[in-house]
Parts: structure tokens; sequence; C-alpha cells
């Protein structure tokens, strides 16, 4: 083997390495591309879904509000009897 030989071998594996290295970052580039889109999705839907509980709530405490009252008043006394037992 030569010394051109051997430069020649040693430049196909390094570009074989850039090139393998190349593939597994654009993976991960696209991986993390996907993960953010679905993180976006996830977060509109808890904001949705947040919106929706918030109006269900407003909604029943304008029609019952006694019934609010005595359900919050339960809840209440139930953290308050959980939080003494500790």
């Amino acid at each position: 083997m030569n010394a051109d030989q051997v430069r020649n071998d040693a430049e196909e594996g390094f570009d074989a390495t850039v090139d393998q290295f190349e593939s597994a970052r654009q993976r991960v580039q696209n991986a993390f591309e996907q993960g953010k889109e679905q993180w976006m999705q996830i977060q509109d839907q808890a904001v949705q879904y947040s919106r929706e509980a918030a109006e269900s709530t407003d909604k029943f405490v304008r029609e019952k509000p006694w019934q609010a009252v005595g359900i919050a008043a339960a809840i209440g006394l139930v953290a308050g009897l959980l939080i003494r037992r500790r």
C-alpha cells in the first residue's frame, strides 16, 4: 500500500462517516420537529378543553348557584379533613 492509497482510503472512510453523521443528524432533526408539532397540538387541545370546562363550570354556577356553593363547601370540608390528618 502506498501513501496515496492510504490517504484515499482515509478520505473515503471520513466521507462515509460524515455522510452517516449527516443522516443521523437529519433523522434527529426530523424527530424533533415532529415532537414539537405534536406538543403544539397537545397544548392547543389542552387550552380548548380548559376553555370548555371553564364555560361549563360558569354555566353551572350561574344556573345553580346554591348547589355550586354546597359542592364547594363539601370539597373544602373533605380537603380540610385530609390536611388535618397529616
